[in-house]
């Protein structure tokens, strides 16, 4: 199956976040989100950032998983 990829306002209301969300969490800020994998940059400075929205899905619920299972153990040292 071929990879789509989709504009940042389109992959932030597929992902039910916001655009500023997404871009905050690119790996160039300090986030999660891999160039070449979950985004790609445009040709010029100009050009929409494209989002793997599936693959973005899959590490959000990843990191999701890792929080909860996180909380949990500190709720049980405590």
């Amino acid at each position: 199956m071929q990879t789509q990829w989709f504009k940042t306002s389109e992959a932030a209301r597929l992902c039910g976040v916001s655009s500023y969300w997404l871009k905050g969490n690119r790996d160039i800020s300090g986030g999660f989100l891999v160039v070449d994998k979950h985004w790609i940059p445009g040709i010029t400075p100009t050009s929409p950032i494209r989002w793997n929205v599936a693959l973005v899905l899959e590490a959000m619920r990843y990191h999701g998983m890792n929080r909860i299972k996180g909380d949990q153990l500190l709720e049980a040292v405590q």
